[in-house]
């Protein structure tokens, strides 16, 4: 749809511009459960501060969303409201790292991080917690096998009976696509159903158009997420 905007702009209107390469969401998950002790330390105004806890990260069916779970005991800390606190500013820090991502640009989606334990440390400052949380769950999510995830978009064709097999296998084999049906549409047309990644489909107009003698047409709209 882009590319056939572009077309116009150029040759039509005789709009001089400039294009960018077009940006795709990619995004990332985990695919393994992985629980392990942070400890980090930092040195805050010339005086040494450690932050010790333990958390957990999980993956989650795709869709769910990321979760953030509290299993420390509240009644380690001096009070309900310190507790609070502490365990406020840790899914802050949580939050952070899962917009920026790992790596960083592919935010992280459907995880459940649970913080296990969390030990108290007298006078420790927010700025310590944090970024020890921040440190401590990029190294866990390394450790819980990441794998980038894909926008799959899902494509309706209508195609001529006499260039259905070319754009099917095009589909199944250079696009990554997956056929889930193929329908009449009008007389000498057929319907192709499919899922396709959005990657494999940024010149897709002018593609189809060449190869069917710019007879067939194309729409999509977004699926899901799947796994690259």
């Amino acid at each position: 749809h882009l590319e056939i905007i572009k077309d116009r702009l150029r040759n039509h209107f005789k709009v001089k511009a400039n294009f960018g390469r077009i940006f795709i969401a990619f995004k990332s998950t985990v695919s393994q459960v992985h629980e392990e002790r942070i400890e980090e330390r930092f040195v805050v105004g010339g005086s040494l501060e450690t932050v010790s806890m333990v958390m957990r990260i999980e993956p989650l069916e795709r869709g769910r969303g990321n979760v953030f779970v509290v299993e420390s005991d509240p009644n380690n800390f001096p009070s309900a409201k310190s507790a609070q606190d502490n365990f406020n500013i840790i899914e802050s820090a949580v939050n952070i790292v899962w917009r920026n991502g790992v790596p960083p640009g592919f935010p992280i989606v459907d995880t459940q991080v649970t913080l296990v334990n969390l030990e108290p440390q007298p006078g420790i400052s927010s700025a310590t917690i944090r970024n020890g949380v921040m440190k401590g769950l990029v190294s866990l999510i390394k450790s819980a096998m990441p794998f980038l995830l894909e926008p799959i978009m899902k494509v309706e064709i209508d195609v001529g009976k006499d260039f259905l097999g070319t754009v099917l296998n095009d589909l199944s084999s250079r696009k990554r696509g997956n056929i889930l049906e193929v329908l009449q549409s009008e007389k000498a047309k057929q319907q192709i159903i499919a899922e396709v990644p959005l990657k494999e489909l940024l010149t897709y107009s002018t593609e189809l158009r060449s190869w069917t003698q710019g007879t067939a047409t194309f729409s999509m709209q977004f699926s899901h997420y799947g796994e690259m």
